[in-house]
Order: structure tokens, then sequence, then C-alpha cells
């Protein structure tokens, strides 16, 4: 899949988002949800419902056919009912760890990675990320964020040298500065970027105002997930530092 991306031929990706949850083994995997049930056959599989990464070992999951729900946009499922060894590789489990080496032997890119566990699973995903993104020489081509606050603060305490987004009271608090011009030192901000929708708890976060107060106080601004062109044109025109999208050929655009 990440091949797909490399190698395409009519557009380029020059950024590399992934979200990360750790298993039971202490692997870091890619995968959005919180479950596997909805994109994989692991209900089937394991024989009951809310499979969660941290429950089962990375070997464990492998067993698993990640292309089981795939779509293509003519509403074809290529992949669905391969069992065993059927599977290709490309359909299992991906770890953070050998996609990014696969990443870096193409050529250099950027990342946002986001960590989806909390409490004390969050902080060993922290650790397990920090010491991959140290032996891989990638520190500082990464932006790491969280919605768990808790996790944020580790982050801050632990590795403070690492690039993080703002957790979602600080994506309040700038929003409110930025709504009543309120001056703030840098120093005061502990984050590097802001990844948000354009609106979140009814607030319009996609306006000019506030993607110039973060980039006064020296703070990125990146969007998620955009897959409308003229939403994309709209945050381009704002002057938006990233954009998130399904579509990067359309972005390329």
């Amino acid at each position: 899949m990440f091949k797909d991306y490399l190698n395409a031929e009519d557009y380029e990706i020059d950024v590399f988002e992934f979200d990360l949850h750790i298993t039971g083994d202490g692997e870091l995997i890619i995968l959005h949800d919180g479950t596997l049930d909805r994109t994989t056959d692991a209900v089937e599989y394991f024989g009951k419902e809310e499979i969660r990464p941290e429950d089962y070992t990375y070997e464990e999951l492998r067993a698993l056919n990640f292309g089981e729900n795939f779509e293509t946009d003519d509403g074809e499922m290529p992949f669905k009912g391969l069992r065993g060894e059927e599977i290709p590789d490309s359909l299992r489990i991906s770890r953070l760890e050998d996609v990014l080496t696969c990443i870096q032997n193409d050529g250099d890119y950027d990342y946002i990675i986001e960590i989806k566990n909390s409490q004390e699973l969050g902080f060993k995903a922290a650790d397990e990320l920090y010491r991959i993104l140290s032996d891989l020489d990638l520190v500082d081509n990464v932006v790491v964020g969280t919605f768990n606050e808790e996790v944020s603060m580790y982050l801050d305490e632990k590795y403070p040298e690492i690039c993080r987004s703002a957790s979602q009271n600080e994506v309040i608090l700038v929003y409110a500065l930025s709504l009543f011009g309120i001056k703030t030192p840098d120093s005061a901000l502990k984050f590097d970027a802001l990844q948000v929708p354009m609106e979140r708890y009814g607030l319009n976060l996609a306006t000019a105002r506030f993607v110039n107060y973060a980039h006064r106080h020296n703070l990125a601004v990146q969007y998620w997930t955009i897959n409308d062109e003229a939403e994309m044109r709209h945050l381009i025109d704002l002057g938006c530092d990233a954009i998130m999208t399904d579509n990067p050929k359309l972005l390329r655009e």
C-alpha cells in the first residue's frame, strides 16, 4: 500500500500521517479505530466483538486480513474472504517500524503520528515511538499528536525534544486567544502545531484569524481529514501548513 503512494506517477507525497496502537506485547501498529472489528475479519477469527490490539500479540494479529472490508471506488471488494496463507503480507498488520523503514528507503519524508492509546498504554506507546524514531534518526521529522491530554503531558516531561501538536484543551485555548486577540508569550505554548478539523465543538477553526494568530506564535496549522476540493482551496488560501487527506492526487492538483 505505501509503495503504491511512493511510486505514484501522477502525484507526489511529502508527508505521511499514521495512527498508532500498542499491542499486548509492546509493538506499535498502524490502526485508526480502537478495535479491529470494522476493517478486518477479527470478529470471525476470534469469535467475538471488540477486538482491541492491546489484548493480543503482534503475531496473533498477523493472522487477520486487513483488506477484508476494503472497497474500491467502483464498489468492489477485491480482498474479501482471503484467509490463512491466501493473505499476502501487504494485507497483514503493519508495524510502524517496518513502514518507516520501507519509506525511508525511498527518500526523505516528514510524518504526522497520532498515539491513540491513553493512560499507561499511551505512555508505553510514547516510549516505544521515541525509541523507534531515535533508532531511525527521525525525531526531527515528526509531529506527534494525541487526543489524550495525559499523554501530551508525558511527552513534554520525558521527550521535550519531540514536536507535538496541541491537545483538545490547548486548541480551545488558542481559539479563545485568537478570538479576543490576546497576546501570549510563545514560551507559554508548549506545543508546535495545531492539528484540527475545519470545525470542532461548534467552533469554526478554518478562519484567517485562527491561522494568522497561530503563525504569529510560531505554530503550524494542520487540518484533517479534507477530501473536498473547495475545502482544500479554502485552507490553501488561508495559508495553512498541511492538509491531511484520503485523496493526495486531488490535493496535489
